[in-house]
């Protein structure tokens, strides 16, 4: 699915929010400012928003899909609006010529070095060597830069994971079992308070603890009746199904 939009004055991206099938999106030559409603286009591979006004990489983290961007001849000054890229891990072909970032010293060397697996930086081949010698060069800030998304990647797994197990218990309408513990003993004034005392953290602790092992116990007994009686009634739609179609 494409859609060409280029050469029609836009000033701002809206109204296609709802294209989520689109692959192919071209808002070349228009007065746009800023990256936004890009957000749903999850499936997106090609991206074109040349010669626009466009002063911020942002608006495109989950474009995940994304192979092709062209964001040449904008006004992007900053040789740190390159990270931003970095979430973009099936990017291979970038443009970012006739920006003012383009014009800097460091500017090929730093794109190849935090955007290593490009093949083609504006329109010119990019060779293995190219990518290890920018590596090289800031070998010291990449190893900070990647341990630190390591660890916000291990945190939104986790969070994610969170989410679906919360939905799951809302499913089953057992939620205020997990988070009964934290609304007793999370962060208000008086509970701020209460934590000066000598000893209350630790009768805390101990209620937490006493209180997780008996929630945990309850949610996993809670879980499998609601499993249970979930698998129940889709057999028994099957069942009526299978009659209906029958009686067919």
């Amino acid at each position: 699915v494409t859609l060409c939009l280029d050469n029609n004055q836009l000033t701002e991206i809206r109204g296609i929010g709802h294209l989520v099938n689109l692959r192919w999106l071209d808002l070349s030559f228009n007065k746009i400012s800023k990256i936004q409603g890009l957000e749903c286009l999850s499936k997106l591979e090609d991206l074109s928003l040349a010669n626009n006004r466009i002063r911020e990489v942002e608006g495109i983290d989950h474009c995940k899909h994304l192979k092709c961007l062209s964001l040449g001849d904008n006004k992007l000054d900053s040789l740190e609006q390159i990270n931003k890229l970095r979430p973009l891990k099936k990017l291979s072909m970038l443009t970012l010529a006739s920006n003012p970032i383009a014009r800097e010293a460091d500017y090929r060397v730093t794109v190849l070095a935090f955007i290593s697996q490009l093949r083609y930086l504006d329109y010119a081949l990019v060779s293995a060597a190219d990518i290890s010698a920018a590596r090289e060069q800031f070998h010291d800030e990449l190893v900070d830069l990647e341990e630190k998304e390591q660890v916000d990647e291990e945190q939104q797994v986790r969070e994610e994971a969170l989410e679906v197990y919360r939905a799951e218990l809302s499913s089953a309408r057992i939620l205020y079992a997990h988070d009964l513990v934290e609304q007793i003993l999370g962060s208000d004034e008086d509970m701020d308070r209460l934590r000066h005392i000598p000893g209350i953290k630790d009768i805390c602790d101990t209620f937490r603890a006493a209180y997780t092992t008996m929630s945990d116990e309850y949610i996993k007994v809670r879980m499998g009746k609601f499993k249970q009686h979930r698998g129940e009634e889709n057999d028994f739609v099957t069942a009526i199904m299978s009659v209906r179609v029958a009686d067919e």
